[in-house]
């Protein structure tokens, strides 16, 4: 009885998590930060959330593997950068903002780190 119980743990494997980290940064095209500035992520099945970035500009968090967009919240129409979360990996996304066309990010991008293989997608 004991040796069949060794037999089915030996197949048994912790289970995946289906989480992954997004982390990054707000700045201006000539790298000052803006502190506090409010990011809208939206995503799958309607989630939406609005966070903020910390005081040297940084934000991160933890979301369900899925496509999300970030966007800086700001009056009108902003686009943002779309980031997919990969299972158990970390995506680094840069929001470039120009505060001279009323807010409007001009640069934006999305890449994985500490992973080779991170799903992500810069438009």
């Amino acid at each position: 009885m004991l040796l069949a119980a060794a037999i089915l743990l030996s197949g048994f494997s912790p289970a995946q998590s289906n989480t992954g980290f997004v982390e990054g940064v707000v700045h201006t095209p000539n790298g000052r930060t803006l502190g506090g500035a409010p990011i809208s992520i939206t995503g799958p099945s309607g989630f939406r959330v609005l966070i903020h970035a910390d005081s040297q500009g940084q934000f991160s968090i933890t979301l369900p593997y899925g496509r999300y967009q970030f966007a800086v919240q700001r009056e009108g129409a902003s686009p943002g950068v779309t980031v997919v979360v990969a299972s158990s990996k970390t995506t680094r996304v840069e929001l470039v903002v120009d505060p001279s066309q009323a807010g409007m990010p001009v640069h934006r991008t999305a890449s994985p780190i500490r992973s080779a293989s991170a799903a992500n997608d810069s438009p």
